[in-house]
């Protein structure tokens, strides 16, 4: 199981928020709809900070989620009548390309930073001093930052919360009494071993759980170590498309 799709569509779900935020008047009352012909005020620009571009963790449905999204909400209207632009910036999962993202969004005087993704951090650090909001951060920075910045506004943190809740799942689709678990040897990912096992205890369901690094890119040696342990099934904390394949024990 990933996340490619969630971050996807928590992109969407990040981009139209933002614009239901600019859709009041101060008295609460739902402002007037947009006039047919489209936004008519001076544009606001938003920029998706996502890795595309790096050896395995990449998120390009993720920039084209939020480009939709803003296609569809100049649609409607906009913001409050404003027309919307997105850039994207590519943060590579590396703290100086990220650090960079961010002094552009700062420097480029844009409205908000929208479905942010890095596991390196550093990008909270300048959009804070910048007064700028991350809006929709995948909440795995390196740094912890997507948690404690004020100016970060996580949905849903991305990958936290379904390898808890994957052994019930399992158990009860596919009748397993053993499930692995992959995740990334960084402090980012800690906490999601913890909580496999966790749900794994709940259900009565045996965790094994992998550590790899974030450069692997031979997973059929991590798919045998799960198999020769027992492994009737899996969840896997990861991003790229090498680490999926069929189970060599299932048909």
């Amino acid at each position: 199981m990933r996340s490619r799709s969630a971050m996807a569509a928590l992109a969407v779900g990040v981009t139209l928020a933002l614009a239901a935020c600019g859709s009041s008047d101060t008295t609460g009352k739902s402002a007037p709809a947009p006039a047919p012909a489209g936004p008519k005020g001076s544009p606001v620009k938003l920029l998706s900070i996502v890795p595309l571009t790096t050896p395995t963790t990449n998120f390009p449905e993720q920039a084209g989620a939020v480009k939709a999204a803003v296609r569809a909400l100049n649609k409607r209207g906009g913001i409050n009548g404003h027309l919307v632009q997105v850039d994207v910036c590519d943060s590579k999962n590396d703290q100086a390309a990220g650090e960079a993202c961010a002094r552009k969004a700062v420097n480029g005087k844009y409205l908000a930073v929208v479905s942010a993704f890095s596991t390196a951090g550093g990008i909270n650090a300048i959009l804070e001093k910048g007064g700028i909001p991350s809006i929709g951060s995948s909440g795995i920075a390196g740094d912890g930052s997507d948690l404690t910045s004020k100016i970060s506004f996580v949905y849903q943190p991305a990958s936290t919360y379904y390898e808890a809740v994957c052994p019930q799942l399992l158990k009860d689709a596919a009748k397993v009494s053993k499930m692995g678990v992959v995740n990334y040897d960084i402090a980012a990912a800690s906490r999601l071993g913890a909580l496999a096992g966790l749900g794994g205890k709940a259900a009565g369901v045996g965790v094994q759980e992998i550590k790899v690094s974030p450069t692997t890119s031979d997973y059929a040696p991590i798919a045998a170590r799960l198999t020769d342990g027992g492994a009737q099934g899996g969840a896997l904390g990861l991003a790229e498309a090498s680490s999926i394949g069929p189970h060599p024990g299932r048909r």
